[in-house]
Protein backbone atom coordinates (compact mmCIF):
# COMPACT_ATOMS: atom_id res chain seq x y z
CA UNK A 1 0.00 0.00 0.00
CA UNK A 2 1.41 3.44 -0.56
CA UNK A 3 0.21 6.81 1.13
CA UNK A 4 1.05 10.52 -0.01
CA UNK A 5 2.14 12.97 2.51
CA UNK A 6 1.67 16.72 2.48
CA UNK A 7 4.67 17.35 4.09
CA UNK A 8 8.45 17.08 2.50
CA UNK A 9 9.88 14.22 2.97
CA UNK A 10 13.49 13.00 2.81
CA UNK A 11 15.89 10.08 2.55
CA UNK A 12 14.93 7.52 4.65
CA UNK A 13 11.37 8.96 6.09
CA UNK A 14 9.16 8.44 2.75
CA UNK A 15 7.94 5.01 3.87
CA UNK A 16 5.25 3.64 6.26
CA UNK A 17 4.25 0.44 7.65
CA UNK A 18 0.96 -0.22 7.51
CA UNK A 19 -1.37 -2.34 9.50
CA UNK A 20 -5.22 -2.84 7.89
CA UNK A 21 -7.47 -5.00 10.01
CA UNK A 22 -10.61 -5.14 11.02
CA UNK A 23 -9.61 -6.02 15.00
CA UNK A 24 -9.82 -2.56 16.27
CA UNK A 25 -8.49 -4.19 19.44
CA UNK A 26 -4.63 -4.86 17.95
CA UNK A 27 -4.88 -1.77 16.34
CA UNK A 28 -4.99 0.06 19.58
CA UNK A 29 -2.72 -2.13 21.51
CA UNK A 30 0.09 -1.82 19.04
CA UNK A 31 -0.48 2.01 18.48
CA UNK A 32 -0.14 2.53 22.32
CA UNK A 33 3.01 0.68 22.15
CA UNK A 34 4.60 2.22 19.49
CA UNK A 35 3.94 6.12 20.45
CA UNK A 36 5.72 5.39 23.48
CA UNK A 37 9.19 7.44 23.05
CA UNK A 38 7.67 8.81 19.87
CA UNK A 39 6.07 11.22 17.47
CA UNK A 40 2.37 10.99 16.65
CA UNK A 41 1.76 12.36 13.33
CA UNK A 42 -1.88 11.82 13.14
CA UNK A 43 -4.02 10.97 16.15
CA UNK A 44 -5.60 7.59 16.13
CA UNK A 45 -9.27 8.52 15.67
CA UNK A 46 -12.07 7.43 13.28
CA UNK A 47 -12.10 8.46 10.23
CA UNK A 48 -14.54 8.40 7.01
CA UNK A 49 -13.41 5.51 6.02
CA UNK A 50 -11.98 3.26 9.31
CA UNK A 51 -13.22 2.93 12.33
CA UNK A 52 -9.91 4.15 13.58
CA UNK A 53 -6.85 5.81 11.45
CA UNK A 54 -4.23 7.34 12.66
CA UNK A 55 -0.09 7.65 11.87
CA UNK A 56 2.97 8.04 13.95
CA UNK A 57 7.35 7.74 14.03
CA UNK A 58 8.11 5.25 16.73
CA UNK A 59 11.67 5.37 18.65
CA UNK A 60 13.19 3.81 16.56
CA UNK A 61 12.20 6.51 13.71
CA UNK A 62 9.97 4.05 11.82
CA UNK A 63 6.99 5.36 10.10
CA UNK A 64 3.94 3.70 11.35
CA UNK A 65 -0.04 3.79 9.51
CA UNK A 66 -2.53 2.15 11.29
CA UNK A 67 -6.34 1.33 10.28
CA UNK A 68 -8.84 -0.58 11.58
CA UNK A 69 -11.63 -0.77 8.49
CA UNK A 70 -14.97 -0.70 9.07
Amino acid sequence: MCADASERSSNGSNMYVTVTTPDTAMVQKAWDILKDGGEIYMGLAPSFFARLHGSLRDQFGINWMFTASQ
